[in-house]
């Protein structure tokens, strides 16, 4: 066989998954319920709302049933976005090929153009960002390998994802939005399909900063929250307020956590 393809379709398989798109050539990272256009909606209207949108995915899975590309939500979708809900995790990363940059939310704005679209967590999340790209080999050096990507030009390998160019139904924003997950995307380098002896390189360029980046989940305040009888409470709210150096007054990240049961 002189391509993977004619060997498939000789053997009967005309359905295979090539790149991100799924065997039904559905793009996985936009098919996450778009809860961007809530937060930009209840930002507009002053609704203190930025967090946990868990009704707002359920609508649009089980009413609207179509993500923002009006692609039906696919199995390999809902099954991550119940394991998001299902799992209290604080931290996670999502790993891509294309470029080679730590992209951080958010990844889409109000109107879809690109600009940088600040989290209520921003400075953690540039501080992650930068974290990973300072481990990996070369993720943060000027001379890294540029791609033929739009707006390639990262300072110090990190990028907000809607400046560099925006995507709606992303998986990073996602677990943001509906859940207490911190999640970056990580752009591993400008082939997709990178042939198998170029791997050992991947694994080398990365290993400390996967490992490093790991233990950032156990990075801030911890803890138990009980009731007024000593019983764990689960789905308090959390909120933190940190001081701004220019007023010198604390205020409120309108981005609230939500305690877990024990596990």
């Amino acid at each position: 066989y002189s391509t993977i393809d004619e060997m498939l379709l000789e053997n009967g398989v005309t359905n295979w998954i090539n790149g991100r798109e799924n065997a039904n050539q559905v793009d996985l990272n936009r098919n996450f319920p778009d809860l961007d256009k809530y937060e930009y909606k209840y930002l507009e209207h002053k609704k203190r709302k930025f967090d946990h949108l868990v009704k707002e995915a359920s609508q649009e899975i089980n009413l609207r049933q179509l993500d923002c590309q009006k692609k039906p939500f696919q199995a390999e979708t809902l099954a991550v976005a119940n394991w998001i809900a299902s799992i209290p995790f604080v931290l996670s990363a999502n790993f891509h090929g294309g470029d080679l940059v730590a992209n951080y939310p958010y990844d889409d704005t109000a109107n879809h153009s690109s600009f940088y679209a600040a989290s209520p967590d921003d400075n953690t999340f540039a501080t992650l960002a930068l974290f990973y790209a300072e481990l990996h080999k070369e993720m943060a050096s000027e001379s890294r390998p540029k791609c033929d990507m739009v707006s390639d030009s990262f300072h110090k390998g990190i990028t907000n994802g809607a400046k560099w160019y925006p995507v709606c139904g992303g998986m990073q924003d996602y677990n943001y939005l509906a859940s207490n997950c911190f999640e970056l995307t990580i752009e591993l380098g400008c082939k997709k399909f990178p042939p198998g002896k170029e791997l050992q390189k991947f694994w080398s360029d990365n290993y400390k900063a996967v490992y490093e980046y790991i233990w950032k989940a156990h990075l801030g305040i911890k803890g138990i929250v009980y009731d007024s009888d000593g019983e764990p409470v689960t789905s308090a709210k959390i909120a933190v307020e940190i001081k701004n150096p220019q007023t010198n007054a604390y205020e409120r990240i309108n981005h609230d956590i939500l305690t877990s049961k024990l596990y």
